[in-house]
């Protein structure tokens, strides 16, 4: 129930946000390119969905799952989230049918753009809000990392999805 509650507030924030800065991980010599990607959809099981440009290489030369990184930010917006996970192409025509998209949706998905769905495995959460920052008790917290040389977090990080599986990508 508790992870329900932070996938609600980070699925709101994705959908807020919009874009995002896409980073593939992968150590393959042909990987996809970074780009900038604007969020199709999230899904109930924490998967994020977007287009992204068809790169010039046949599809099935590039690994069809691999790690990936999305950096949320936008200005304006008192907050940012790093969003690591495993990202899947999706290009397969029955499997792209079984996903209930549209006859356009399908041809996009074929034949102009990439459909990727990233499996959300952690994310990052900064809070930008200068109220917050200029507040007498972070100072005092800040004196008290500073005083004892401690790294002070920056942010609130998600995990989910158990760690152990986690360890062929790198993170």
């Amino acid at each position: 129930m508790h992870t329900d509650k932070n996938l609600q507030f980070i699925t709101d924030r994705i959908l807020e946000t919009n874009v995002a800065l896409f980073h593939c991980h992968t150590s393959s010599l042909l990987r996809i390119p970074t780009n900038v990607v604007n969020t199709y959809k999230v899904d109930e099981n924490g998967c994020i969905w977007f287009y992204m440009p068809r790169p010039k290489q046949l599809i099935s030369q590039f690994d069809k799952e691999f790690p990936v990184g999305l950096n949320y930010f936008k200005k304006g917006n008192n907050y940012s989230m790093n969003i690591y996970g495993k990202a899947i192409i999706i290009d397969d025509p029955e499997e792209l049918i079984s996903l209930d998209l549209s006859k356009e949706e399908i041809d996009k998905a074929l034949n102009e753009q990439l459909l990727i769905s990233v499996k959300i495995m952690k994310v990052d959460y900064f809070d930008h809000d200068q109220e917050k920052k200029n507040s007498f008790f972070r100072k005092v917290k800040s004196f008290i990392y500073e005083l004892f040389d401690y790294a002070e977090p920056d942010g609130k990080s998600y995990e989910f999805t158990p760690t152990a599986g986690m360890h062929n990508y790198g993170f």
